[in-house]
Protein backbone atom coordinates (compact mmCIF):
# COMPACT_ATOMS: atom_id res chain seq x y z
CA UNK A 1 0.00 0.00 0.00
CA UNK A 2 1.11 3.46 -0.46
CA UNK A 3 2.87 5.08 2.07
CA UNK A 4 1.03 8.19 1.41
CA UNK A 5 -2.42 6.04 2.32
CA UNK A 6 -1.03 4.33 5.31
CA UNK A 7 0.40 7.73 6.54
CA UNK A 8 -3.72 9.14 6.12
CA UNK A 9 -5.24 6.07 8.15
CA UNK A 10 -2.85 6.41 10.97
CA UNK A 11 -3.57 10.11 11.33
CA UNK A 12 -7.69 9.43 10.45
CA UNK A 13 -7.78 6.70 13.65
CA UNK A 14 -5.23 9.47 15.66
CA UNK A 15 -8.26 11.92 15.20
CA UNK A 16 -10.88 9.52 15.88
CA UNK A 17 -9.67 8.10 18.98
CA UNK A 18 -8.91 11.62 20.51
CA UNK A 19 -12.12 12.68 19.72
CA UNK A 20 -13.45 9.43 21.67
CA UNK A 21 -11.35 9.83 24.79
CA UNK A 22 -12.72 13.75 24.76
CA UNK A 23 -16.42 12.06 25.45
CA UNK A 24 -16.05 8.65 26.40
CA UNK A 25 -18.93 7.12 28.37
CA UNK A 26 -18.98 8.80 31.81
CA UNK A 27 -16.80 11.27 31.69
CA UNK A 28 -18.09 14.79 30.37
CA UNK A 29 -17.07 16.59 27.34
CA UNK A 30 -13.45 17.86 27.91
CA UNK A 31 -10.31 19.16 25.27
CA UNK A 32 -12.52 21.49 23.78
CA UNK A 33 -11.23 25.12 22.73
CA UNK A 34 -12.34 26.38 26.15
CA UNK A 35 -10.26 23.96 28.29
CA UNK A 36 -7.18 24.98 29.90
CA UNK A 37 -4.00 22.55 30.04
CA UNK A 38 -1.45 22.41 33.08
CA UNK A 39 2.08 22.51 32.80
CA UNK A 40 3.72 19.32 31.85
CA UNK A 41 5.42 18.89 35.47
CA UNK A 42 5.62 16.52 38.84
CA UNK A 43 4.19 18.46 41.23
CA UNK A 44 2.28 21.61 41.06
CA UNK A 45 -0.99 23.36 41.44
CA UNK A 46 -2.81 25.91 39.74
CA UNK A 47 -5.03 28.64 41.07
CA UNK A 48 -8.54 28.51 40.04
CA UNK A 49 -9.49 32.35 41.22
CA UNK A 50 -12.45 34.29 40.15
CA UNK A 51 -15.18 32.04 39.76
CA UNK A 52 -18.18 33.13 38.55
CA UNK A 53 -20.50 31.41 40.82
CA UNK A 54 -19.60 31.04 44.43
CA UNK A 55 -19.03 27.29 45.26
CA UNK A 56 -20.65 26.50 48.68
CA UNK A 57 -18.48 23.79 50.46
CA UNK A 58 -19.10 21.80 53.78
CA UNK A 59 -20.86 24.81 55.37
CA UNK A 60 -18.23 27.99 53.80
CA UNK A 61 -18.78 29.63 50.32
CA UNK A 62 -15.61 30.01 47.86
CA UNK A 63 -14.48 31.98 45.27
CA UNK A 64 -11.01 29.94 44.17
CA UNK A 65 -9.19 27.15 45.17
CA UNK A 66 -6.31 24.84 43.85
CA UNK A 67 -6.22 22.58 41.44
CA UNK A 68 -3.10 19.81 42.77
CA UNK A 69 -1.82 18.22 40.04
CA UNK A 70 -1.41 15.04 42.22
CA UNK A 71 -5.16 14.63 41.86
CA UNK A 72 -7.33 16.55 44.19
CA UNK A 73 -8.65 19.87 44.79
CA UNK A 74 -7.67 21.97 47.78
CA UNK A 75 -10.18 24.91 49.55
CA UNK A 76 -7.21 26.07 51.67
CA UNK A 77 -3.95 25.59 50.39
CA UNK A 78 -1.55 23.33 51.96
CA UNK A 79 -2.30 20.04 51.46
CA UNK A 80 -0.65 19.59 47.21
CA UNK A 81 2.25 17.71 48.68
CA UNK A 82 0.83 16.04 51.40
CA UNK A 83 0.71 12.24 51.78
CA UNK A 84 -2.72 10.85 50.44
CA UNK A 85 -4.09 10.19 53.58
CA UNK A 86 -8.58 10.67 54.20
CA UNK A 87 -8.79 11.96 56.55
CA UNK A 88 -6.11 13.87 57.59
CA UNK A 89 -5.06 16.61 60.24
CA UNK A 90 -5.99 20.21 60.01
CA UNK A 91 -9.24 22.28 58.44
CA UNK A 92 -8.40 22.00 55.22
CA UNK A 93 -11.08 20.91 53.44
CA UNK A 94 -10.29 18.53 50.00
CA UNK A 95 -11.93 17.24 47.06
CA UNK A 96 -9.93 13.70 45.73
CA UNK A 97 -10.98 11.67 43.00
CA UNK A 98 -7.77 10.08 42.76
CA UNK A 99 -5.18 11.45 45.32
CA UNK A 100 -1.88 10.04 44.17
CA UNK A 101 1.25 10.16 42.62
CA UNK A 102 0.72 11.53 38.27
CA UNK A 103 3.17 13.13 36.19
CA UNK A 104 2.12 14.67 33.47
CA UNK A 105 5.65 15.45 32.75
CA UNK A 106 6.10 11.25 31.38
CA UNK A 107 2.80 10.95 29.93
CA UNK A 108 -0.86 12.73 29.44
CA UNK A 109 -2.62 15.97 30.34
CA UNK A 110 -4.41 17.68 32.44
CA UNK A 111 -7.71 19.56 31.18
CA UNK A 112 -9.90 22.18 33.37
CA UNK A 113 -12.40 24.86 32.77
CA UNK A 114 -15.06 26.47 34.66
CA UNK A 115 -18.11 27.46 32.68
CA UNK A 116 -21.70 28.23 32.58
CA UNK A 117 -22.63 27.11 28.81
CA UNK A 118 -26.23 26.60 28.72
CA UNK A 119 -25.90 23.05 27.07
CA UNK A 120 -23.69 21.82 30.10
CA UNK A 121 -25.69 23.32 32.30
CA UNK A 122 -28.30 21.34 31.24
CA UNK A 123 -27.02 18.27 31.32
CA UNK A 124 -25.23 18.69 34.84
CA UNK A 125 -29.17 19.88 36.23
CA UNK A 126 -30.54 16.59 34.30
CA UNK A 127 -27.69 14.68 36.10
CA UNK A 128 -28.23 16.14 39.66
CA UNK A 129 -32.29 16.04 39.38
CA UNK A 130 -31.60 12.27 38.40
CA UNK A 131 -29.33 11.46 41.49
CA UNK A 132 -30.75 13.30 43.85
CA UNK A 133 -34.69 13.62 43.26
CA UNK A 134 -37.61 16.55 44.81
CA UNK A 135 -35.05 19.31 44.48
CA UNK A 136 -35.82 21.06 41.30
CA UNK A 137 -32.73 22.07 41.11
CA UNK A 138 -31.06 24.05 38.25
CA UNK A 139 -27.66 24.36 37.51
CA UNK A 140 -25.63 27.78 37.20
CA UNK A 141 -22.19 26.94 37.43
CA UNK A 142 -19.79 24.06 36.67
CA UNK A 143 -16.23 23.18 37.05
CA UNK A 144 -14.33 20.00 35.29
CA UNK A 145 -11.02 18.88 35.98
CA UNK A 146 -9.37 15.84 33.73
CA UNK A 147 -6.58 13.69 34.39
CA UNK A 148 -6.43 12.34 30.87
CA UNK A 149 -4.06 9.31 29.67
CA UNK A 150 -1.69 10.46 32.95
CA UNK A 151 0.89 7.92 34.55
CA UNK A 152 2.39 8.03 37.88
CA UNK A 153 6.23 9.68 38.75
CA UNK A 154 7.14 5.89 38.86
CA UNK A 155 7.33 6.50 34.91
CA UNK A 156 5.26 3.23 34.14
CA UNK A 157 4.04 5.24 30.55
CA UNK A 158 1.88 2.05 29.63
CA UNK A 159 -0.22 2.19 32.51
CA UNK A 160 -1.84 5.05 32.79
CA UNK A 161 -5.55 6.72 34.73
CA UNK A 162 -8.18 8.58 33.10
CA UNK A 163 -10.95 10.51 35.36
CA UNK A 164 -12.46 13.36 36.33
CA UNK A 165 -13.85 15.67 38.80
CA UNK A 166 -17.18 17.57 38.31
CA UNK A 167 -18.67 20.44 40.95
CA UNK A 168 -21.98 21.91 40.41
CA UNK A 169 -23.60 25.06 41.79
CA UNK A 170 -26.40 26.78 41.74
CA UNK A 171 -25.09 28.74 44.28
CA UNK A 172 -26.97 27.69 47.09
CA UNK A 173 -26.67 23.56 46.28
CA UNK A 174 -23.55 22.04 45.41
CA UNK A 175 -22.61 19.16 44.21
CA UNK A 176 -19.42 16.67 42.97
CA UNK A 177 -18.97 14.14 40.83
CA UNK A 178 -16.23 11.61 40.50
CA UNK A 179 -15.56 9.97 36.98
CA UNK A 180 -13.68 6.85 36.46
CA UNK A 181 -12.78 6.21 32.70
CA UNK A 182 -9.62 3.50 33.25
CA UNK A 183 -7.58 3.34 36.19
CA UNK A 184 -4.51 1.00 35.75
CA UNK A 185 -2.39 2.19 38.37
CA UNK A 186 -2.54 2.87 42.09
CA UNK A 187 0.21 3.30 44.11
CA UNK A 188 -1.21 4.11 47.17
CA UNK A 189 -3.73 6.48 45.98
CA UNK A 190 -6.91 7.79 48.09
CA UNK A 191 -10.08 8.88 47.16
CA UNK A 192 -12.64 10.61 49.15
CA UNK A 193 -14.29 13.49 50.66
CA UNK A 194 -13.04 15.85 53.75
CA UNK A 195 -14.80 18.53 55.11
CA UNK A 196 -11.13 20.05 56.97
CA UNK A 197 -12.50 20.14 60.22
CA UNK A 198 -12.33 16.10 61.66
CA UNK A 199 -16.02 15.93 62.29
CA UNK A 200 -16.57 14.15 58.35
CA UNK A 201 -15.04 12.38 55.89
CA UNK A 202 -16.24 9.83 52.96
CA UNK A 203 -13.64 7.73 51.83
CA UNK A 204 -13.98 5.56 48.73
CA UNK A 205 -11.36 2.77 49.69
CA UNK A 206 -9.46 1.59 52.61
CA UNK A 207 -5.55 1.22 53.02
CA UNK A 208 -5.52 -2.21 51.83
CA UNK A 209 -7.81 -1.80 49.08
CA UNK A 210 -6.52 -0.46 45.69
CA UNK A 211 -8.72 1.68 43.59
CA UNK A 212 -8.87 -0.41 40.63
CA UNK A 213 -12.97 -1.36 41.29
CA UNK A 214 -13.78 2.40 41.00
CA UNK A 215 -14.47 2.34 37.13
CA UNK A 216 -17.00 -0.90 37.73
CA UNK A 217 -18.38 1.00 41.00
CA UNK A 218 -20.63 3.40 41.62
CA UNK A 219 -23.26 5.08 44.22
CA UNK A 220 -25.81 6.11 41.40
CA UNK A 221 -26.08 2.51 39.26
CA UNK A 222 -23.87 4.20 36.85
CA UNK A 223 -20.47 2.40 36.78
CA UNK A 224 -17.50 4.48 37.32
CA UNK A 225 -19.72 7.29 38.56
CA UNK A 226 -20.23 8.84 42.12
CA UNK A 227 -22.21 11.38 43.10
CA UNK A 228 -22.10 13.11 46.54
CA UNK A 229 -23.70 16.46 48.08
CA UNK A 230 -21.69 18.56 49.56
CA UNK A 231 -23.34 21.84 50.79
CA UNK A 232 -23.82 21.24 54.17
CA UNK A 233 -21.21 20.23 56.88
CA UNK A 234 -21.94 16.79 55.97
CA UNK A 235 -21.06 14.52 52.71
CA UNK A 236 -24.85 13.10 51.37
CA UNK A 237 -25.01 10.44 48.78
CA UNK A 238 -28.01 9.83 46.84
CA UNK A 239 -30.31 8.09 48.26
CA UNK A 240 -31.93 5.90 44.88
CA UNK A 241 -32.14 2.30 45.21
CA UNK A 242 -28.72 0.42 44.09
CA UNK A 243 -28.59 -2.17 41.43
CA UNK A 244 -25.10 -1.93 39.99
CA UNK A 245 -22.16 -2.60 42.97
CA UNK A 246 -20.84 -0.37 45.11
CA UNK A 247 -17.21 -0.76 46.72
CA UNK A 248 -17.96 -2.38 50.06
CA UNK A 249 -14.74 -0.79 51.29
CA UNK A 250 -16.28 2.81 51.61
CA UNK A 251 -15.48 4.15 54.66
CA UNK A 252 -18.01 7.35 56.41
CA UNK A 253 -17.36 8.31 59.39
CA UNK A 254 -16.07 10.83 62.00
CA UNK A 255 -12.72 11.88 61.15
CA UNK A 256 -11.29 8.99 63.42
CA UNK A 257 -8.81 6.82 61.35
CA UNK A 258 -9.23 3.09 61.44
CA UNK A 259 -6.16 0.73 61.16
CA UNK A 260 -3.01 1.55 59.89
CA UNK A 261 -4.17 4.52 57.27
CA UNK A 262 -1.38 7.20 58.24
CA UNK A 263 1.33 4.41 58.35
CA UNK A 264 0.53 2.71 55.03
CA UNK A 265 0.08 5.96 53.15
CA UNK A 266 3.12 7.93 54.11
CA UNK A 267 5.35 4.70 53.22
CA UNK A 268 4.41 4.76 49.85
CA UNK A 269 4.36 8.17 49.08
CA UNK A 270 8.30 8.42 51.01
CA UNK A 271 9.13 5.23 48.90
CA UNK A 272 7.66 7.18 45.39
CA UNK A 273 10.17 10.09 46.15
CA UNK A 274 12.97 8.59 46.35
CA UNK A 275 12.32 6.42 43.22
CA UNK A 276 11.66 9.84 41.57
CA UNK A 277 14.42 11.45 42.74
CA UNK A 278 16.91 8.67 41.70
CA UNK A 279 15.55 8.78 38.39
CA UNK A 280 16.24 12.33 38.05
CA UNK A 281 19.60 12.50 39.94
CA UNK A 282 20.97 9.06 40.00
CA UNK A 283 23.54 8.39 42.53
CA UNK A 284 26.87 7.16 41.62
CA UNK A 285 27.73 5.51 45.15
CA UNK A 286 28.21 2.05 43.42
Amino acid sequence: MDLFYITKIVLLAHIVLQGAAATNGVLYEYGNATDKLSQKVNFGEVEITNLTVKFPLFGKNYSSFYLCLEGILDFNRGNCFASPVIPRDGSLPIIAPFWGDFSIALSGDIYYRQSNDPRLLANATQDINKYFPGLRFSAQWVFIATWDKVTSILGIVTQVNTLQVVLITDGTLSFVLFNYADIQWSHGAAAGLYNGNASEYYQLNNPRDSVFNLTSSSNINYPGRWAFRVDKLQVEVPTIQQTTTTMSQVIYGNGTPTGNIQGTFATCKIYVYIFALYIVFPLNLI
